[in-house]
């Protein structure tokens, strides 16, 4: 396990005491500040981002807060404040310790290095959940070789059953005909050598039968979607997949976006929404990532309070993460701030500023079917 400590150059100095009072406690730590392309992270890492006013105005500001917030979508990022400077959009709202009086700072780092100990816990917790309810693999093979020799008895004990009652009495019968037609040896022999190849081949069809049941109940286990996971509901025609658009907005837009989203399903478009509370970090978890990661698409509902909300800016990182397609939807006149312009690039965006919101929801879905 590696503790990587990512700061800005200004901050070596807090870094390198942290680096300390980590490794003396039994911790391997390795500091970063961005000058060089960051690690990728091993199962067993944490990150702990240390910001100030300095990490605002750093050259490669953009390149820290990826790293926090990759640390962040795996439940391993501890955040440590040194001052009281501002922290960017998206990550405003997360667990923060405070440490802004040096003397002090002893206190902080022990709340650090009890922070990195839950960091892990969760971290195996969410690795978990996500494993159990992934898609295509709803079941471990150890599962699914459980399960596949148990179904296989079931049924086909009843077909060995029949194999040996048939193999019996064909036997019963061909010797009851040797005795009353007063047949040889010679005829017997023939006749139970008969019974002996159907007794083989009803043998060898019962095994194959068996054999493509096993491989079609793997299958079957190792592909199915498990039970609770959002997946693109077929259409109305069934010759295809219209997928689940997930939209993306800041609270205040709530009730523009509630006309935009009764206006889609009464064009047949499934719709998923994160059901979050203001200022609560409840909603982010397994089941967020899973419904992001089910969407067709992801519309982004731009307005001022988008670029403000700390929300939005995780849903829009965790499309990019996982590589779902972004529209963005304008339903203000405003420009993404620099933050927010990278993740737009090469997306379509939509602008509906100018239309009244009964219209909105009907242009959306237009613009969904043509793409």
């Amino acid at each position: 396990m590696t503790v990587f400590i990512v700061h800005a150059p200004d901050d070596a100095e807090a870094a390198m005491a942290l680096e300390s009072f980590l490794e003396r406690r039994g911790h391997f730590a390795h500091r970063e500040d961005g000058s060089e392309s960051f690690r990728p992270l091993a199962r067993a890492d944490v990150v702990v981002m240390l910001w100030s006013a300095q990490t605002l105005v750093m050259s490669h500001r953009l390149l820290m807060e990826r790293r926090a917030l990759d640390a962040w979508a795996e439940a391993r990022l501890v955040s440590l404040k040194l001052d009281h400077g501002l922290m960017p959009v998206g990550l405003r709202d997360l667990k923060i310790i405070d440490a802004p009086f040096a003397p002090q700072r002893d206190i902080a780092f022990a709340a650090v290095n009890k922070a990195i100990q839950d960091a892990m816990a969760d971290a195996r917790r969410l690795e978990a959940e996500l494993e159990r309810s992934a898609a295509p693999r709803a079941h471990s093979r150890m599962e699914v070789e459980d399960q596949a020799p148990q179904a296989r008895r079931t049924p086909n004990g009843r077909l060995w059953a029949w194999v040996l009652i048939g193999v019996v009495l064909l036997g019963a019968a061909l010797g009851a005909a040797s005795l009353l037609a007063g047949v040889s040896w010679r005829l017997w022999a023939v006749l139970a050598g008969v019974a002996a190849v159907c007794a083989l081949a009803a043998v060898a069809a019962v095994a194959a039968a068996s054999a493509r049941q096993d491989e079609a109940l793997r299958k079957r286990l190792l592909h199915a979607p498990p039970k609770g996971t959002l997946s693109p509901p077929k259409d109305e025609a069934g010759d295809g997949l219209r997928g689940l658009v997930f939209m993306s907005f800041a609270l205040p837009d709530a009730a523009v976006v509630g006309a935009i989203v009764d206006e889609l399903e009464l064009a047949g478009q499934s719709v998923g929404m994160d059901p979050k509370d203001a200022g609560s970090d409840a909603g982010w978890s397994g089941e967020i990532i899973r419904a992001i990661q089910a969407a067709a698409t992801i519309c982004v509902i731009c307005s001022k309070a988008a670029f403000e909300s700390d929300h939005v800016k995780r849903e829009i990182y965790l499309a990019d993460r996982y590589r779902r397609p972004l529209t963005p939807v304008f339903i203000d006149d405003v420009v993404p701030p620099a933050d927010f312009a990278p993740f737009f690039e090469g997306a379509r965006p939509l602008k509906l500023a100018d239309l009244p919101n009964e219209g909105r929801g009907a242009a959306l879905a237009q613009a969904l079917t043509a793409r």
